[in-house]
């Protein structure tokens, strides 16, 4: 079901009234809309013809972006279940995905309840197909030889290529760094175009300024150095990390000796705690105040980042 907004075109705008002789220069209009929908949305924007007037309602355009959930000032960690994993990964709509020390795969249902979905894993990696309305894969991971999987219709299949590490955001954006420390893009048709080497991990979402051209995929070198991909070329990212998620404009990182921190612009890091050793950034499940951002303690228990 869509969404509706009405707005009165009543602001100065002269150059109308340039094009339509006759009608006034007050036929404008800029508005900030609230919306409870999120994630990848279509903007239509009608002309409304005025009741009791000849004529019909006319398209004047429309867009496909993304909307962010409004942020929310998180202040404290809190304990998700009693379960204990490995390896973690928040994708749309709360989808929370994590590994277990013996390789054991489970989806979160909700309530502190997770569903176990196989065996024999060292990753998970989840985000957004283009396909996603149509049962398109959302969940990719690794086994533990690094071989590729993909969940779909309650079952695994195979995906090329074999891997240390990967990562899946909007759009089937799909990245994995092979043992070499390549970094490579997966460009459909079991092919994978490499973007550089040196990398231990890769992670990709969807930036604040998707539109402008804003970076969307991050990468740990070597020597936990950070960079960022932007057009064709890496460029660097102040501070070092040993594992990094990034997702909606939030960039987080877990240094070696387990302190967290949040990336807040201007080469700056706020730390959010110790004693971890794994973050999850994604889309909450209900697009407002549910928790974005999930991590793993040292001894493997799931807490969430909330307000």
């Amino acid at each position: 079901m869509g969404e509706g907004h009405a707005l009165t075109a009543d602001t100065y705008r002269p150059d109308v009234g340039r094009a339509h002789p006759g009608v006034g220069d007050h036929h404008g209009f800029d508005a900030t809309l609230e919306t409870t929908r999120y994630g990848r949305v279509s903007v239509y924007v009608y002309a409304i013809n005025a009741s009791g007037t000849g004529g019909q309602n006319v398209l004047l355009g429309s867009v496909e972006l993304w909307v962010t959930p409004r942020a929310y000032d998180g202040t404290h960690w809190e304990k998700v279940g009693s379960d204990r994993f490995a390896w973690i990964s928040l994708g749309p709509k709360g989808l929370l995905w994590a590994v277990s020390k013996k390789g054991k795969i489970a989806q979160y249902m909700g309530a502190g309840a997770w569903e176990r979905r196989g065996t024999g894993f060292r990753d998970v990696a989840v985000g957004m197909p283009h396909d996603a309305a149509t049962g398109g894969p959302q969940v990719y991971a690794l086994t533990k030889d690094g071989r590729v999987r993909r969940w779909r219709d309650s079952a695994w299949e195979e995906v090329p290529g074999r891997f240390v590490s990967i990562d899946f955001g909007p759009d089937s954006d799909l990245w994995a760094v092979r043992r070499s420390g390549v970094v490579v893009e997966y460009a459909g048709g079991g092919e994978w175009t490499p973007r550089g080497d040196g990398f231990v991990s890769v992670t990709t979402g969807m930036p604040v300024d998707a539109d402008r051209g804003g970076p969307r995929t991050y990468g740990v070198r070597q020597d936990q150095t950070l960079q960022r991909f932007r057009g064709d070329a890496w460029e660097d990212v102040p501070g070092r990390a040993s594992s990094i998620d990034f997702g909606l404009g939030e960039l987080w990182a877990v240094r070696g000796r387990g302190a967290m921190f949040e990336y807040v612009g201007g080469g700056a890091w706020e730390r959010r705690g110790s004693r971890f050793r794994a973050v999850a950034v994604g889309m909450p499940g209900d697009g407002v105040d549910s928790p974005r951002v999930y991590a793993l303690r040292k001894d493997g228990t799931v807490v969430r980042w909330r307000r």
